[in-house]
């Protein structure tokens, strides 16, 4: 197996030990990404109890942090806000670019978990309520596990997208009051769930650049464990090709899907393509002047997006006369929402998997796949205060995809799931999956994409 993530800078270890290629976990060199943060030789181990709690700032803002593993494997990450702290600024780290104090403002964290065989991450809030459900991660193993958490948001609007202008998330770690070169946390659990491999999906490297590199996906969660064995990685070559000369799909989506046609060259015999990423909603005003909406001189026009178009027009049931595909791959989600609210969008969404259901009534021996929309990794400048895409947005908006899926009988991908750990770590400014690159997340998502259309 190799590191996920190629930057050799967000490699962290131990103060008291050389920094590596890899994350030295209790004197053990781990093969991934650990959280974001430089580890203290100091670890804040838990009480028996397997709990703790700490007065954690960020961001002249402080916030009592309460971990807590229970004993179905989960661990909870309750804050609250206790910024009555004065003279916080000497005892915080992290930028403050952008930064607006607005006294008990709600606040967003991203929160990461480093075990000894898992990695996890999600998105918490000290008083938005929306985010409750998000507050407990699924932990696959017992032992030490390490928690850093960072600031991204200090108001809602701000999460929201909706302050004008928008601003980027911030990057505020989190580090004890008490001593702000601690910036994580260490809670223990015994417990070790002991699932049959029959439970896991696994999966593997396809660029076939270092052997295996298996994931099992549990709920929110993409755990690297120990590869699986050469004779799966032939198994799933042969069935792939198979599946590859049999069958035929089509991808509609935006350019994270437009990716995977670039990865997948040369693309397999049949398949089909549509770049309609504006899915849902259209905004057209860039299209008619790119110059004269950045300036805000005229205002942004929405119309029916692409995929919602041709699903009540005919054109996507003409495509499937025409090619008898086996399948159908969409999602769509990063255009819409850099322009519209959660709540439009989460709307629209509803509409689009309501048409992707009658379609399947016509079209009883189609298969539906839900892509995945990933998070953002706000690396492009492009649309500047105008860009409203925001990772909280994501999260709900995969968490309501996720349910829709389920109440429609729609396979999905998790793809959010898999890369939030990394989200920063885009192969460009906001892909994962580049084909000239060596991008573990995005090859981890679409192996696992390729896997479950070929089952």
């Amino acid at each position: 197996m190799r590191q996920i993530g190629t930057s050799k800078s967000l490699t962290f270890v131990d103060d008291t030990m050389p920094v590596g290629d890899a994350f030295i976990f209790n004197n053990e060199a781990r093969p991934f990404t650990p959280p974001v943060h430089r580890f203290s030789s100091r670890p804040i181990h838990s009480s028996s109890d397997n709990s703790l709690s700490h007065r954690m700032c960020a961001c002249n803002r402080c916030f009592e942090v309460k971990c807590r593993f229970n004993e179905t494997g989960y661990l909870s990450v309750n804050i609250t806000n206790v910024t009555n702290v004065t003279n916080v600024a000497n005892n915080t780290r992290g930028s403050t670019v952008g930064y607006k104090q607005r006294g008990n403002d709600i606040s967003y964290f991203y929160v990461k978990v480093a075990g000894r065989d898992d990695l996890s991450a999600t998105i918490v809030s000290d008083q938005d309520r929306r985010l409750d459900t998000l507050s407990e991660i699924r932990v696959e193993y017992g032992g030490t596990h390490n928690i850093t958490l960072k600031l991204i948001h200090t108001n809602k609007s701000s999460a929201y997208g909706l302050d004008d202008p928008q601003g980027k998330e911030l990057d505020c770690p989190m580090c004890l009051l008490s001593n702000s070169t601690i910036c994580h946390l260490m809670v223990h659990s015994e417990f070790l769930n002991t699932s049959s491999e029959e439970q896991l999906r696994w999966i593997r490297d396809p660029a076939g650049t270092s052997g295996n590199m298996p994931c099992a996906f549990y709920e929110n969660s993409c755990y690297h464990l120990a590869s699986n064995g050469l004779q799966e990685s032939r198994d799933f070559e042969r069935s792939v090709a198979e599946c590859f000369r049999s069958r035929k799909f089509v991808i509609v989506g935006d350019s994270h899907e437009e990716m995977i046609k670039k990865r997948l060259s040369p693309w397999p015999k049949g398949w089909g393509f549509r770049l309609d990423g504006r899915g849902i909603l259209h905004n057209i005003s860039p299209d008619k002047s790119m110059s004269a909406y950045m300036a805000r001189k005229i205002p942004p026009v929405f119309q029916e997006g692409d995929m919602l178009r041709h699903l009540s027009d005919g054109f996507y049931q003409r495509m499937q006369d025409d090619e008898h595909f086996d399948g159908w791959v969409f999602s769509s989600g990063h255009w819409d929402l850099r322009d519209t609210s959660l709540d439009e969008y989460l709307v629209r969404l509803r509409q689009l998997f309501e048409g992707w259901s009658r379609f399947r009534e016509v079209n009883s021996n189609v298969a539906l796949y839900w892509n995945g929309v990933p998070p953002y990794s706000h690396k492009r400048d492009v649309w500047g205060g105008l860009e409203r895409r925001t990772n909280v947005k994501l999260t709900l908006a995969d968490v309501e995809a996720k349910r829709l899926c389920v109440e429609f009988n729609i396979s999905f991908i998790p793809f959010f799931d898999i890369a939030l750990p990394f989200y920063t770590e885009s192969c460009d400014t906001h892909h994962y999956l580049c084909p000239k690159k060596d991008c573990p997340v995005g090859e981890a998502q679409l192996d696992l994409l390729v896997r479950t259309i070929c089952e």
